[in-house]
């Protein structure tokens, strides 16, 4: 089955949406399984996301994939006769979408996870160091 792309000015527009929030190319990366040459050329609307990509955002961000697509659809790109309605749908969403599970700090709870599994990382280095230290104690201790 091909691949569904979105266009590359979207995806460049929710890449850009999600950097305006202080996520990093490289949380976005590790969040939707990409690297971070990738991002940047989608940055560039050289690259474009695929739905699964968005979708994969919308888990993680806890956001809802119109409401976000919405968010990152500059409104000078909006055609004047429809600006009124965005603005409508928009609210509409948001105010439906404000009670759901995951909505409060996104972006903070990612930052999170990102900062755990660093933490873990180091964590597990370190246990690591201290029982090879322990090890080699107890070899001297004991010759």
């Amino acid at each position: 089955m091909p691949e569904r792309v979105v266009s590359s000015g979207i995806s460049g527009d929710v890449i850009e949406l999600l950097i305006s929030r202080g996520m990093t190319l490289t949380s976005i990366a590790e969040a939707i399984g990409v690297t971070k040459s990738f991002l940047s050329r989608v940055k560039a609307r050289s690259r474009s996301l695929t739905i699964d990509h968005l979708v994969a955002l919308e888990a993680v961000i806890g956001e809802p994939l119109p409401l976000l697509l919405l968010h990152a659809t500059p409104m000078a790109s909006v055609p004047e006769r429809l600006r009124s309605l965005y603005r409508s749908t928009e609210a509409v969403l948001s105010a439906n979408t404000s009670n759901l599970p995951g909505r409060n700090g996104p972006i903070r709870r990612i930052k999170q996870s990102l900062a755990e599994k660093k933490m873990g990382y180091n964590h597990s280095r370190q246990a690591l160091r201290e029982n090879t230290t322990g090890k080699r104690r107890t070899r001297t201790a004991a010759a």
